[in-house]
């Protein structure tokens, strides 16, 4: 979900945390995972020291769709979450960002963020879908996914 400004605090995290759990508990009856994509804003560090999405999956059995562009933005290394998440990370969303600072969304391969790093981790974690994602363009989104896919060739 994307939670709006007044719920990212502490008291709306544990509200959703006990959403998630819900949730999770209802696929896994129905013999399906479930899986939360977070942003920047969950990266924030909470009073425990600790950051919301730390916290979210630390207190459920959730899988975890990792955003790069969301974890570089946010001054955090994906590569460690990867490897810390191992067993959670099915999903990838795999964004590049700009290296000026706007740090705004860019085809993989144009940008800062260590594509390469994050995929040899993802093979190594398993991981069954990397989503090429690219939230707005400065050029055409067309010109923009055949520079990213041509970057994954």
């Amino acid at each position: 979900p994307y939670l709006m400004p007044e719920r990212q605090t502490e008291k709306g995290y544990f509200e959703l945390i006990d959403s998630l759990n819900y949730i999770d508990a209802y696929c896994k009856k129905e013999g399906m995972s479930f899986s939360y994509h977070h942003h920047d804003f969950e990266l924030k560090k909470l009073s425990t020291g600790k950051s919301a999405l730390q916290m979210i999956l630390e207190e459920t059995g959730v899988n975890v769709e990792l955003d790069i562009y969301w974890l570089t933005k946010a001054g955090e290394d994906p590569v460690e979450w990867m490897k810390h998440y191992r067993n959670r990370t099915p999903f990838i969303h795999l964004k590049d960002m700009t290296t000026d600072g706007e740090q705004f969304f860019a085809p993989l391969g144009t940008g800062g963020v260590d594509v390469k790093a994050i995929m040899k981790e993802g093979n190594k974690a398993g991981v069954k879908w990397w989503i090429v994602e690219q939230d707005q363009c400065i050029e055409s989104p067309l010109s923009s996914i055949k520079k990213s896919l041509a970057y994954i060739k």
